[in-house]
């Protein structure tokens, strides 16, 4: 610390002074004007070969013909394509049984059990905990579920595929990538609300995948019911699922115009089966209201570290939230650290809720450079691909004192770890937090690279088939991303799970090429464009 070693006592028996407030110094190098110009021409230049290698790529892509249709059986390929993920997802619930769970997950199956709910937490996915207690009261029933879940999901997009007329050999490696992934038996063995969510964005996907690739498909009642139950589920599941959900009816009436009326009616239904949903809960179960204003301190904390000019009202309001003394204790990159370090006032963020928009939008209005760098500190997990110093919040593991990896929070009463396979509990552990490094997190774990490839992808399909419905696909992650990039609390790589699975679903497909349905529509008018209009120009161009 600013040149020297020195000893810090972190377990200081209780009674004790166990504070200690440390200023370290930045060194005069990374103060001069020229740091400032390294990292600017670092960053052009990171974006200037990555842009360069994608560009190639595309090119590259987009002049190659689809391979050769060997299909598939339809009625066997989502059955064969969705046993990888569940054996490999079930072999990680039996190393990490009964699952794996950070405080999110305890606090939430304490609440379920309970009754007592925190609105932090989306009520409907409390509720849907507590109703699988019933049936069995250990989180590897939740898990098991996900698993569930997840196979079918997979099973059906495979299918989906081989019906758009994707080889066989790229729908296998499709569905091996979706087992041998880490993200996915992570994930699905864990307890979040983030995993349902992202399932049902992955659903509502299949469906516009399936509206763009096929002409023949019929919207018919089972189609309707599906997206609405669909999109109400996404929208109860997380807070901030209303972008996704309208990308995903924004995209449909794009795919079909004609039928915009029933598109929109089909919206409305949501928001109503949505939010009658809620209030039929709120009726049945008790509720702690969630502390509103909660995403606008990392803006407020990033004013107050700047030292934004303040009135005396102003620095009053907010001493009262959190002692200006240590600056909120602000880092950019995760609003925890604020929050959550015992000086937060969580009784004085409900009583100046509706206070805080407004003396964020003055103090930007004096000075907008502290929002602007927060924004780009806190978003950089999902548009930056190399790691460095930034933080990556992954799967929910800690190392213990004696070296030893843990999958439930430590201290959770009432739940601890029984492997049922602990030959490979440690050796999976090990691995996965092998993959959390720097060096392999950016090919595996953050969220850039498969926003990255997801948009290669759709944009070399798009240009192969020379047909945009194809992008409608994205749509709905793309406008999920972009909220998330204005808002999000913490580098965590669950908020953006519903990027990894689209784009492992259809990224290999898009790439290696397809051949799509040319049958005419039973519900387009003639005049419509189709992609079987757009398939016949390009074979005529082959």
């Amino acid at each position: 610390m600013n040149g020297r070693t020195e000893r810090l006592d972190l377990y200081s028996p209780p009674g004790t002074d166990a504070r200690r407030d440390l200023v370290l110094h930045h060194p005069d190098s990374a103060l001069t004007a020229s740091a400032g110009i390294r990292i600017t021409v670092t960053l052009a230049a990171h974006a200037l070969v990555l842009g360069t290698l994608l560009l190639l790529t595309g090119l590259w892509l987009t002049g190659r013909p689809p391979p050769p249709l060997k299909p598939l059986p339809r009625r066997w390929v989502g059955l064969l394509m969705a046993i990888p993920t569940v054996v490999v997802a079930g072999i990680w619930l039996m190393a990490v049984y009964p699952g794996m769970l950070s405080p999110d997950s305890t606090s939430q199956w304490r609440d379920a059990l309970s009754g007592h709910m925190d609105d932090a937490h989306p009520l409907f996915h409390t509720a849907s905990i507590r109703f699988i207690q019933k049936l069995w009261a250990s989180p590897a029933a939740v898990a098991l579920a996900q698993i569930a879940g997840l196979g079918v999901l997979v099973g059906w997009g495979c299918a989906a595929l081989a019906r758009a007329g994707v080889s066989r050999g790229i729908i296998a490696l499709t569905a091996m990538v979706f087992a041998l992934a880490p993200v996915n038996g992570t994930m699905a063995v864990t307890l979040w609300k983030d995993v349902p969510f992202s399932l049902c964005i992955l659903a509502l996907c299949i469906w516009v995948f399936r509206s763009a690739t096929d002409n023949t498909m019929r919207w018919d009642v089972p189609f309707w019911v599906s997206m609405v139950v669909l999109g109400a589920l996404a929208m109860l599941f997380r807070h901030n699922g209303l972008p996704a959900v309208v990308g995903t009816f924004l995209a449909l009436g794009l795919l079909r115009r004609e039928r915009y009326k029933a598109v929109a009616l089909a919206l409305v239904a949501t928001f109503v089966v949505a939010s009658g949903t809620r209030w039929v809960l709120s009726q049945t179960y008790t509720i702690k209201p969630f502390a509103k204003g909660m995403t606008l301190v990392g803006f407020l904390g990033a004013h107050v570290a700047a030292g934004t000019p303040m009135e005396p009202g102003e620095r009053a309001l907010l001493e009262e939230l959190h002692p200006l003394d240590d600056k909120w204790n602000y880092r950019c990159f995760s609003n925890v650290f604020t929050i959550w370090d015992g000086r937060f006032d969580m009784d004085a963020l409900t009583r100046h809720n509706k206070a805080l928009l407004p003396l964020l939008v003055r103090l930007t209005q004096r000075d907008a450079a502290p929002v602007l760098s927060h924004v780009l500190c806190s978003s950089s997990v999902l548009w930056k691909l190399s790691q460095g110093s930034d933080h990556l919040n992954g799967p929910p593991i800690w190392r213990g004192p004696g070296e030893e990896l843990g999958t439930i929070e430590p201290g959770a009463r009432h739940l601890r770890s029984d492997s049922l396979l602990p030959v490979l509990r440690e050796p999976l552990l090990r691995w996965t937090v092998r993959t959390l490094q720097p060096d392999l997190a950016w090919l595996l774990w953050r969220p850039a690279l498969p926003l990255y490839l997801l948009l290669l992808a759709c944009a070399v399909a798009c240009i192969r088939h020379r047909t945009w419905r194809l992008a409608a696909v994205a749509l709905p992650v793309v406008l999920h991303t972009a909220a998330l990039a204005a808002l999000i609390p913490s580098p965590d790589v669950r908020y953006q799970y519903p990027v990894f699975l689209v784009a492992l679903m259809f990224v290999p497909a898009w790439l290696a090429g397809m051949r799509l349905n040319t049958a005419p529509s039973a519900e387009a008018p003639r005049r419509a464009p189709s992609v079987s209009q757009d398939a016949s120009t390009l074979r005529s161009a082959g």
